[in-house]
This record gives structure tokens, sequence and C-alpha cells, in this order.
């Protein structure tokens, strides 16, 4: 089970198992569930995503939690900024969203603000995970003509196509509850049995994406 989950996280960042635990390395997780009639159980989704990188190897100083009122366009600059010199980072949101945009407290960031904060970075190894409704957004250059696609960059999103749902089933979305819960803490994303995951194996499930250079690349 932690091996699938090591090898998944190495394919995403192509780097030799002697090397990785010498790199810097830091998370970063936004979740904010909404409030009234749209509350949703987007922080569960986040602490597992946590355990994941946990399970990885991360510890908990090496994870930023942004979740409830403090997920604000301007702590996650304030976050993304101080990171610019990590060898790898991740960033994880989960909430509510659309194809041009990710649901924060009392606001938004849009996919052009987040290009930009993450155009700072100088990391070799990125991953970027969005589940939320109408993340393929931030792959397929749609309504706003972005795509969050950079060199050394990789992106998971739990949609295939911009007005597409993402949907909760009791506290967890299908997406995180099949890739993150299923696919990984419990090692069945590995669809071939070749005792590998490929991004492309990651990303297929439950009809999310992938996107990104690399996704040739197994180990």
């Amino acid at each position: 089970m932690k091996k699938v989950i090591l090898i998944l996280l190495v394919v995403l960042f192509f780097i030799p198992l002697s090397v990785s635990a010498q790199t810097s390395k830091h998370a970063i997780i936004v979740a904010y569930n909404g409030s009234g009639p749209y509350k949703i159980w987007a922080t569960t989704c986040g602490r597992l995503f946590k355990d994941v990188l946990m399970e990885y190897g991360y510890s908990q100083k090496e994870i930023t939690l942004i979740f409830g009122k403090k997920a604000t366009p301007e702590n996650i600059e304030n976050a993304i900024n101080e990171l610019k010199y990590v060898d790898e980072f991740i960033i994880g949101f989960f909430g509510h969203g659309s194809s041009t945009s990710i649901g924060l407290h009392d606001s938004c960031i849009y996919h052009t603000e987040l290009k930009e904060l993450l155009s700072g970075l100088t990391s070799q190894k990125q991953l970027v995970v969005i589940d939320t409704c109408g993340s393929a957004g931030a792959i397929i250059e749609g309504w706003d003509g972005i795509t969050l696609n950079a060199e050394n960059r990789l992106i998971l999103t739990s949609t295939k196509f911009e007005k597409e749902t993402s949907v909760f089933s009791g506290h967890l979305t299908d997406w995180s509850r099949a890739v993150l819960k299923y696919g990984l803490l419990e090692g069945r994303a590995d669809f071939n049995g070749d005792g590998k995951v490929s991004v492309e194996e990651a990303g297929s499930i439950k009809g999310g994406m992938s996107d990104g250079y690399g996704e040739e690349f197994l180990l």
C-alpha cells in the first residue's frame, strides 16, 4: 500500500528514490466548506490528502493547512511566496469551484491569478491537485483561455469537463474517495497490475484528468 503511494509520487516528480530524501519539499492544502445550503465537506477531503502525503513521507512541518475562514487569496499568496525555492512543491484545493476559479472564504481565486502566483516558483517538481466542480478548466483552455500547465508541473483535476460537477457521497467527493482513499491509501490505482501507478492511471479514476510534463514516465 505504502509502496504504491511512493511510486505514484516519485513518478509525478521524476525523482530517484535515493535522492528524494535529500530534497526540500512542502505542500499547501486549501479547503473551504462553504456555508448555509452550500456547505460541503471539503475539509474532510483536504485531511485525506494530508494523510496521503504523510504516508508518502511528508512531516507535519512540511504541510501547510489553509482551511475554513483562513482560505483567502491573501493567505494562499503568502504561503506560495514563502515556498518559491523548495525542490518539490504540492498544492491541493478542495471545495467549490468553476471552470475559471476556485471558491474560498467570501471570495475566490481565479485561474489567471493562480497561474501568476505559480509562475514565481523555482521548484523543479510541482503538483497541483484541484477537487472542485469544473476543475477541468484548469487544464482546458476554455472560457478564460487559461491553462495552469507549465514545465515541471503536473495537474490532477476531479472533473473531465469544464461544466462537470464534483459530486459528494457522504463526507468525501467521489473523486477523493476513488483516487485518494481507494486508489492511493488502499493501493487500488494499479489498474494493469504491473506494480506501478502512472499519472494516466491516477488521473483517469472517476473521470478526472491529468496533464503536464512527464506523464509518460513510469518507474
